[in-house]
């Protein structure tokens, strides 16, 4: 296992690695990148993309490689390791061009006559089918001939690890999602000011911390709470919205993907008193 200083030095080389990422995405002649209609891949196998986003996140966040050691230590000790859940920047509002990029993967679905919202299921479960999701066990069919080989193009892991957000959030809103009721994520600033206040400062023990978020939407909680907690519990009466939330766990909260099995506790019940009001004597009075 890495000690402490070499946890630092491993934070410090990923910050390098981001910096530089971030530039040459900015400097990018092309990006989104245009699909070239020569290039098919008609046989991408169930998971194809989950060990380049493994190498990739491991690369700029570390988060996958932190979550593998923790399940090795715990298979061997029973408890996680004495190292923190690794610091993710969360932008406050969607990186212009990452967001360029998903709306260019909505776009290129539009060529069989299909557009907006009916493409986002699609989406979703082309992206969880590549990530090797139980969900998706097969690749979707396609809404239009060559989406799955324009998809393979232009879909970009790395400048959603480089920017870490919940763009699939803004995506259903920018698509009106939900028909008439609308979908209107919590703004991620606001997110972030709730986690902190709701679950004060890290420390080691805040990790077994048991998170539920009943109407999860796609996550911004959880994904925010996931900075303290590895015991993340999710709920939503909108299974693509849960899609999303999937998604994101992948990009960025590991534990919510790969949960370690940890034992409940013992739990104990206290004998509380029954009380009511005394008017003689303006007090309270248990019985």
């Amino acid at each position: 296992m890495m000690t402490l200083a070499e946890e630092a030095a491993k934070e410090a080389t990923r910050h390098d690695i981001k910096m530089t990422g971030r530039r040459k995405m900015a400097q990018a002649q092309e990006f989104p990148r245009k699909p070239d209609p020569k290039v098919t891949r008609p046989n991408l196998p169930h998971g194809w993309a989950l060990e380049m986003l493994m190498d990739l996140e491991t690369r700029v966040n570390g988060r996958w490689a932190w979550w593998g050691r923790c399940h090795w230590h715990f298979d061997q000790t029973g408890q996680l390791p004495d190292s923190p859940i690794p610091e993710m920047d969360w932008e406050d509002t969607p990186e212009p061009r990452t967001m360029r990029m998903l709306q260019a993967c909505m776009e290129t679905l539009e060529y069989g006559g299909s557009s907006g919202s009916q493409n986002i299921p699609y989406f979703f479960d082309w992206i969880l089918y590549s990530l090797g999701s139980e969900w998706v066990q097969a690749l979707p069919r396609e809404p239009c001939e060559g989406a799955s080989d324009r998809l393979y193009q232009i879909f970009a892991l790395d400048a959603m690890l480089l920017y870490p957000y919940d763009y699939f959030g803004d995506l259903l809103s920018a698509y009106h999602w939900g028909g008439n009721n609308g979908f209107y994520p919590t703004p991620l600033g606001v997110v972030k000011m709730m986690s902190q206040i709701t679950m004060g400062e890290k420390t080691l023990a805040q990790r077994l911390l048991t998170t539920y978020d009943g109407c999860a939407g796609t996550g911004r909680l959880l994904m925010l709470a996931g900075d303290y907690s590895v015991r993340l519990y999710a709920q939503d009466n909108d299974g693509i919205v849960l899609k999303a939330l999937m998604i994101n766990y992948y990009l960025y909260v590991p534990w919510g993907i790969a949960p370690i099995n940890f034992p409940e506790p013992e739990v104990v019940i206290e004998t509380i008193k029954c009380w009511q009001f005394d008017p003689e004597t303006g007090g309270i009075k248990f019985e």
